[in-house]
């Protein structure tokens, strides 16, 4: 039988095709294997990143070294910045990007160098990522109160969240009035018939409805369909914070109160009888409610620091007790009232009474017979102390 042979210049040709597809082999599993390594080291990469740029950012609410703290995350995840394999980079501010220039936030630069292992074949030496995350570090902060609105339902949902109704005035003053209910209808209702009944603010904000006589609304600008706050309150005070053994009674130890936080595990009454006075005083009301007939007095100011500076007196979360006032005309007090759970009824205190006050309320009754007066002042008022925000930002 005769053997067949391919011509020496065939024979060259095949040599060439099998180098080549030997060298496309190695590129395509160097490609894997090298891509792979690549994919695992940037993944790696950028959570070190996020969390060293986290790091940074608690470092800076605690008023640490930020740098340090960072560095020291990423040399924990295996970034040391030693220049050869990896550079680590920190700037506060950024010095890039949509956040660049603001202090707020941290930016953390990690670029690792992967060398290649069958890549070298090809040409391929090593492999660069470049990762990048910045984080937000908003200190603890103290803001107005629900911005500062003078009388404030919370309720999200309940019609007639803010019921006005009585037989007299009701004036504020520097401030207005907030309905966070989103009825549709009538989250702020005002149905009197008394002639005299009156309300005069600079303005009337409401989430959702508001129904009122004209001739009774003396308020430049109402306005509905403004952003509902959320409910309940993130920064509301801490009741253990301020109240432990030594301070929590059934009633209050005298009607001259020194300065200092009082817890009451049972109902204010304020009678006849009662001539009620301090100066830095913080009332707590654990689980009962506020009820002033009006016919006594009361003079009590709320303290100008610490932690319940320009908190009179406060209803924690949960509490649904009413919180009652029917004013005097001799009486004065200073500083917010905070029952986020509670209704809270106005019966009316006098033209004369000093109310130094901000009033938040789960919902609000005005249904006095005597003229009511609240002179808002920020400064006399409790500020929210908004907690540290600590968050990824990009």
């Amino acid at each position: 039988m005769k053997s067949h042979r391919f011509p020496r210049h065939q024979r060259g040709q095949a040599l060439i095709f099998l180098v080549l597809g030997i060298v496309g082999l190695v590129s395509v599993t160097g490609l894997a294997i090298d891509g792979g390594a690549a994919f695992s080291d940037r993944r790696h990469a950028q959570n070190a990143a996020d969390n060293a740029a986290l790091a940074a950012a608690l470092a800076m609410v605690n008023e640490e070294d930020l740098y340090a703290a960072a560095y020291d995350l990423a040399a924990s995840n295996g970034y040391d910045n030693d220049g050869v394999t990896n550079k680590v980079e920190v700037h506060n501010p950024p010095t890039s990007g949509p956040y660049a220039g603001d202090e707020e936030y941290v930016q953390v630069i990690i670029t690792s160098y992967v060398d290649t292992s069958l890549g070298k074949v090809v040409g391929w030496e090593e492999i660069v990522n470049r990762v990048e995350a910045v984080a937000r570090g908003k200190p603890t902060t103290k803001v107005e109160m629900f911005d500062g609105h003078a009388v404030v339902s919370l309720a999200q949902h309940e019609c007639k969240a803010f019921f006005f109704n009585g037989s007299a005035s009701l004036t504020i003053y520097n401030s207005g009035i907030f309905v966070n209910s989103d009825c549709p209808s009538d989250a702020f209702f005002n149905r009197s018939g008394s002639i005299h009944s009156q309300l005069t603010a600079p303005y009337l904000y409401a989430v959702g409805g508001i129904t009122y006589r004209p001739e009774q609304l003396n308020v430049p600008t109402i306005s509905s369909g403004v952003e509902q706050y959320p409910y309940p309150p993130s920064w509301l005070p801490d009741v253990n914070e301020l109240c432990d053994a030594s301070n929590t009674m059934d009633d209050l130890p005298s009607d001259d109160l020194s300065p200092g936080i009082y817890c009451l595990t049972g109902d204010l009454h304020i009678s006849a009888h009662t001539n009620l006075t301090g100066t830095g005083v913080t009332i707590v009301l654990l689980n009962g409610g506020l009820h002033w007939t009006g016919r006594g007095t009361v003079n009590i100011s709320a303290p100008d620091s610490g932690p319940t500076a320009g908190l009179l007196i406060y209803a924690p979360l949960g509490n649904t007790s009413n919180i009652t006032i029917n004013g005097h005309s001799e009486s004065s007090y200073v500083g917010s009232v905070l029952a986020p759970s509670a209704n809270c009824k106005i019966n009316g205190t006098s033209n004369n009474a000093a109310i130094n006050s901000q009033l938040v309320c789960y919902t609000i009754e005005w249904i006095g017979t005597s003229d009511t007066v609240i002179y808002y002042v920020d400064a006399e008022n409790y500020d929210a102390v908004v907690p540290p925000e600590i968050s990824i930002a990009q």
